[in-house]
């Protein structure tokens, strides 16, 4: 069992659970007027199918005086991929048409890979973050410059927002599916290694039966 802890430490690096409340936290959702400049935000689309992710540069009190830059491209909406770039547009034009500002979440950082596992991607990174003014000043000084570049796969809303926030581009809408599942394979080769290396062999197996025997034998006699 102690062996089992240690590998479990070591795969899913458990120390670092519940560093952040957000990390474990079962809901992300947080109020405009409660939001930080510097928080990673994000709104699900279409029945929760993908999400979509920003920085805020400027509080306020509602979506409609708060300020978010965010890469503008979204499969199935009115601005095409094609002419998406990153801009600086109010909060409740981030929410869009559908979303209410019930709905807005704030993405949470310095989780550990447990935490990451468990959650929905793309809500939970265990990326270090960097200071809230360093993390605006990278999404401002993108604003307008990424006209053509956006990229489903490799260069989406996802991947701007972590950059901004921790410096490394990052989705988890796009990996965590796969890293989920090859956690579960991994899991599943581990528990029969240990079911394999408890299990005694045919040969240990009738030596400790007739053992048990011979010690049931003298406690009868």
């Amino acid at each position: 069992m102690a062996k089992f802890l240690l590998l479990s430490a070591v795969l899913f690096d458990c120390g670092a659970l519940g560093r952040e409340s957000l990390c474990t936290s079962r809901s992300h959702a947080v109020p405009p007027g409660e939001l930080s400049v510097g928080d990673h935000v994000y709104v699900h689309r279409t029945a929760y199918t993908y999400t979509h992710h920003g920085i805020l540069v400027r509080g306020g009190p509602d979506s409609e005086s708060a300020r978010v830059v965010h890469f503008t491209g979204e499969p199935g909406t009115r601005r095409s991929m094609r002419d998406a770039n990153v801009a600086e547009t109010t909060l409740r034009e981030f929410l869009g048409d559908k979303a209410s500002d019930d709905d807005l979440r704030v993405a949470a950082y310095n989780c550990s890979r447990w935490n990451k596992l468990w959650k929905r991607s793309g809500t939970v990174y265990d990326l270090e973050s960097v200071s809230p003014e360093e993390t605006v000043s990278r999404a401002r000084g993108k604003v307008g410059k990424m006209g053509g570049k956006y990229s489903l796969l490799f260069d989406n809303c996802e991947h701007f927002a972590t950059w901004c926030k921790s410096g490394t581009a990052a989705s988890e809408q796009r990996d965590g599916p796969i890293k989920k599942a090859a956690a579960v394979v991994v899991a599943a080769a581990v528990g029969g290694a240990l079911s394999w290396m408890l299990t005694p062999s045919p040969e240990e197996g009738a030596k400790n039966r007739t053992e048990t025997d011979r010690s049931h034998g003298e406690r009868r006699s």
